[in-house]
């Protein structure tokens, strides 16, 4: 975090601050704090185990503006989801550039997640939405002093992460309100429907897609917040490769396209 810290607003508030809130809650922003921001507001602090009282003060701008911290390292205490999406979370706005899977602040997550950096640019290989992710679990498993490396992401393509994992670790797209978690990735395939492990197979390939960790679920609006790489091509318009959060709603096309959850938070 910088060291600035945010004025607390609360319901009945107005102005800029009440956008940069609503913008990182994926509501639609108006400038007005009033009660669907307000719910949105204390779903937001249930998920993430903070008081509920619909006030947005030190501790709930930490947790939703989390960035700037570099390197990124996951807090004491918590599960290891919550230290993933930490992690994560500290990568907001790293971009690719000027090549895929490239670029300053690229190139030192990879190397403290344990991954080679070729000295070559490298434009091909798996897609950066799947190295953040190995990355920052491995980052926050050495945060926890834990072991829980996943390096599914070497195989090439995002659907290998719900592939290869085992079944108890798979939760079914229509789980996402009873048993999802902070942590557990999203896997989201490039055609409709429940990805089957034959048809992420193609051509001897895994078939490509797109993952990144669950900040909150929102279940009374039905909407899976997330934190992801390579944001842009998956109807986000953000800069290019850029880190930034996504809101999966339940029936968007988005939606549609998720193969399911994994949970990879803890694995060993």
């Amino acid at each position: 975090m910088t060291g600035n810290v945010l004025p607390t607003i609360r319901q009945g508030d107005r102005g800029v601050l009440v956008d940069r809130l609503q913008a990182a809650l994926g509501l639609r922003v108006d400038g007005e704090f009033g009660g669907v921001t307000d719910a949105a507001v204390r779903s937001y602090q249930r998920a993430a185990g903070l008081v509920v009282d619909g006030i947005v003060g030190p501790r709930t701008w930490a947790r939703l503006l989390a960035r700037d911290v570099w390197p990124p390292t996951a807090p004491a205490g918590g599960s290891a989801g919550d230290a993933l999406v930490a992690v994560a979370l500290a990568c907001l706005g790293v971009a690719e550039g000027p090549v895929s899977n490239r670029g300053d602040r690229v190139d030192d997550i990879l190397r403290w997640g344990g991954f080679r950096v070729p000295a070559s640019a490298r434009t091909a290989g798996p897609p950066w939405c799947a190295w953040l992710v190995s990355a920052c679990s491995s980052i926050a498993a050495d945060s926890l002093h834990e072991v829980w490396r996943p390096t599914l992401a070497k195989r090439g393509r995002a659907s290998a992460y719900w592939v290869d994992a085992p079944a108890e670790r798979r939760i079914p797209r229509e789980a996402a309100w009873s048993d999802l978690q902070p942590g557990d990735v999203f896997v989201r395939s490039r055609v409709s429907g429940p990805l089957s492990d034959r048809e992420a197979i193609v051509g001897g390939r895994y078939r490509d897609g797109h993952i990144g960790p669950v900040e909150w679920v929102d279940r009374a609006a039905r909407v899976v917040h997330c934190v992801a790489g390579n944001s842009s091509g998956h109807g986000h318009a953000k800069s290019s490769g850029a880190v930034a959060r996504e809101a999966i709603r339940e029936g968007d096309a988005a939606w549609a396209r998720v193969a399911g959850w994994v949970r990879i938070a803890g694995e060993v």
